[in-house]
């Protein structure tokens, strides 16, 4: 004999898990999505960086052209790791990444820079 109450169980059952896998994938995907943008927007930054860090090597070489005696030119006496003397314009960035990075909640900002010793 069929019981029909314990098929209605399982046919209730089957549609739940159904709906269990149907929400755990739309979860994923849009967990996937989000970490996609996240990553483009990572990259967009990178790129940025890169190109910031170019347009100040270009006005740098312009400003030694221009006046080799500026402030912003002279050494702080500190070094960066790979050997580069820091220049008072990198002082200047420091202290301002710091400051920013402290007033968005970061306790140790520096760590996030290069660090002249």
């Amino acid at each position: 004999m069929t019981d029909f109450a314990q098929m209605g169980t399982v046919l209730g059952a089957q549609a739940a898990i159904a709906q269990v896998v149907a929400d755990g994938e739309q979860t994923i995907a849009q967990k996937n999505a989000t970490i996609a943008d996240y990553k483009a927007a990572l990259l967009s930054e990178q790129i940025h960086a890169g190109a910031l860090d170019h347009l100040v090597d270009v006005l740098m070489a312009e400003l030694q052209r221009l006046d080799p005696a500026n402030r912003l030119l002279k050494p702080t006496g500190k070094h960066f790791g790979d050997g580069r003397p820091q220049k008072q314009l990198s002082a200047v960035y420091a202290d301002k990444f710091d400051a920013l990075g402290k007033a968005k909640g970061l306790k140790r900002p520096e760590t996030l820079r290069a660090q002249a010793k």
